[in-house]
This record gives structure tokens, C-alpha cells and sequence, in this order.
């Protein structure tokens, strides 16, 4: 089953439409601008006498009341990005691959796939609805999409109007809106993905990663560019740590972030390594002050960790031309020492 009016996140997906929702982050910033204006006015009136005492009374009161709503935004924008946009699940996803056809599928998706799902569903009407449709209306700009495709070096609007073409170029059959086997395994695909990766719903990277694999037209594209279905995956997981590494930071109080502040007498646990300073420098402390982000060259670095282990014969020289990663390898070694 896959009917996205009937999830949760549908009502989301209608409420952005409306002006208030799609534009109440500016009517958050507009009436914090008001407040300070209004009261830096108010305070020079008062300690200036300036303005009269009535002038003075009322942008104290602007300023007042501009504090109020702009808490009003702030409150409803935090319900509305926690409540609606992620509302709860009854059930996982691995109880819903385990058994599709008990579960609606659709409800498992997150905000930014509902709406381009929601909207491909919708462009096709009484057509039948394939992976490319999802493709299309997934590349609206948001920041994960620019994110990944911005780093693949491709054209968002390029790569849209050829999805578009695609569309158009397919042939039309009017009736009863029907899912095709490439728009049901492209939702399958990026379900798995989400599971194995521990996310609650689909997100944009699940999908784009599912698509890869999945939907002719982008694998054309990416071939055509030299790029290959790991690149995306890749790219998807860096933009997983990126965002787990911002929600770790949020909680400065965390033991994790704490010992980035670094400890006491840390130089005294060694002794001095007069010659090893003179030719070398030590990255470790650097880098874990920083949110250092890897991506590939897995295997690489798990050989490297296997020769630096041994007891004998366990020096280690990387080649490579420049730009292939050689330092990044290092980093990451140090990163996790």
C-alpha cells in the first residue's frame, strides 16, 4: 500500500503551502528587527529626552509587542519543523519491509520526500507514475539536493529539464493512476537504505542514493558524467554526518564535546620528543578540535591501521598523485586515534 494522503506528514505537506507557514521564518526575523529597532528608539528617547515621554511610551509598547509575536514565530516554527514535519511512527521500517503490504509505505517518508512524491503523484494523475517522476520533483532546491549535487559538479536545472523531457517523452496512458515496478522499487530501495542507516524515515539522500540504482534516466546521467552509484551513496552519508555532527554539537554538555575542550597537563603523560617535534607536528589535537569529515577511501585506511599495527615491519608510505586523498587518510587516521 502507498497513499501518501493517508500518512501523517501529508498534513505538513499542505500546511507549507499557505503563506504564514511557507514565509513564517521571515515573519520571525521581520518582527525580531522590529523589537531591537523599536526599543534602541525607546531607550534613546528615555535617556535622552528626545522624544517625548508619550513617543517614548508607545515604541516601548511597539517593542513589546514585537518581542511577543516574534516569540509566537519562534514557538509555532519549532512545532510546526518537530510535530508536524516529523510527526511519531507506530511502527519502524524494518516492520514494514518485513511485511509491505500491511503498512502504508508512504508514511515512512520524510518531509522533503513526502512533498516531491506527493507532487510527482499528483503531476501524473491518471498516467503511470515511475522513478523518474520522483527524480524530477526531487530536484527542487533545498540544501541537501544542492549539497550533493553541488559537490557532484552537476547542473541542478540541467539534469530537471531533462528529467522533463523524460516525462514528456513517455507515453501517455490515461485511466487509474498506477505506481510502475521502478517507482515502487525505487521506494523499496530507499526504505532499506533508511533501515540500514538507522534513520526513522526516508530522506532526501536515501531516495537520491535508491535512484541511483534504480531510475534509467539518472543512471544515464551519471554515467554520462564519469559518476557512479557509490559516489552518491557517499555523498548521502557525508551529508548524514554533517547533520548527525550538528546535532551533537547542539549539546555543548555532551562528554563528547566537552573533551574537544581538551584536558589538564595533557603534555605530561609523555615524555618530550625534542627530534619527533623538530621534523613533525602532531595533528591529533587539532583535528579532534574539529568536526573533520571523511568520505571513501575506506579501504585504504583500513589497510593502513593493519600495517601501523604489527609488531614488525610497520612503517607505511602513501603514493599517489595530488588531490587522490593522501591526506585525507592521514587525518582520518588521526581523527580516530
Amino acid at each position: 500500500m502507498f497513499d501518501v494522503k493517508r500518512t501523517k506528514i501529508y498534513q505538513a505537506v499542505k500546511l507549507e503551502k499557505i503563506p504564514f507557514f511557507r514565509f513564517l521564518g521571515l515573519f520571525k526575523q521581520l518582527f525580531l528587527l522590529f523589537f531591537v529597532v523599536a526599543l534602541l528608539f525607546s531607550s534613546y528617547g528615555f535617556l535622552t529626552n528626545d522624544f517625548s515621554w508619550q513617543t517614548s511610551k508607545i515604541l516601548l509598547g511597539a517593542s513589546v509587542l514585537s518581542l511577543v509575536f516574534f516569540l509566537l514565530a519562534l514557538l509555532v516554527q519549532l512545532f510546526f519543523e518537530s510535530e508536524i514535519k516529523n510527526p511519531k511512527l507506530e511502527s519502524s521500517i524494518k516492520d514494514a519491509l518485513q511485511n509491505p503490504s500491511k503498512y502504508n509505505l508512504a508514511e515512512f517518508l520524510g518531509f522533503d520526500v513526502a512533498k516531491a512524491v506527493y507532487r510527482a503523484l499528483r503531476y501524473c494523475r491518471s498516467e503511470k507514475a515511475t522513478s523518474t517522476h520522483i527524480l524530477c520533483f526531487l530536484l527542487n532546491e533545498n540544501k541537501e539536493t544542492k549539497f550533493i549535487f553541488s559537490r557532484l559538479l552537476l547542473s541542478l536545472k540541467d539534469i530537471k529539464n531533462g528529467a522533463i523531457a523524460e516525462i514528456e517523452s513517455l507515453p501517455r496512458r490515461h485511466g487509474l493512476l498506477k505506481l510502475s515496478k521502478s517507482f515502487k522499487d525505487a521506494v523499496i530501495s530507499a526504505l532499506k537504505r533508511a533501515d540500514k542507516k538507522g534513520h526513522l524515515r526516508v530522506d532526501v539522500g536515501d531516495m537520491f542514493t535508491a535512484l541511483a540504482k534504480i531510475d534509467p534516466f539518472f543512471k544515464k546521467v551519471l554515467v554520462k558524467n564519469d559518476l557512479k552509484e557509490e559516489d552518491i551513496e557517499n555523498l548521502a552519508d557525508w551529508l548524514d554526518d554533517i547533520k548527525e555532527k550538528i546535532k551533537k554539537n547542539k549539546r555543548f554538555w555532551d562528554y563528547d564535546n566537552l573533551l574537544k575542550k581538551g584536558t589538564l597537563a595533557r603534555e605530561w603523560t609523555a615524555g618530550y620528543t625534542v627530534t619527533l617535534d623538530k621534523y613533525s607536528k602532531d595533528i591529533t589535537s587539532s583535528l579532534k578540535a574539529k568536526d573533520f569529515q571523511f568520505v571513501g577511501h575506506k579501504k585504504e585506511l583500513q589497510i593502513l591501521e593493519e600495517v601501523l599495527s604489527r609488531s614488525g615491519i610497520n612503517n607505511a608510505l602513501l603514493v599517489g598523485e595530488p588531490g587522490t586523498g593522501k591526506k585525507s587518510i592521514i587525518y582520518a587516521l588521526a581523527h580516530k586515534s
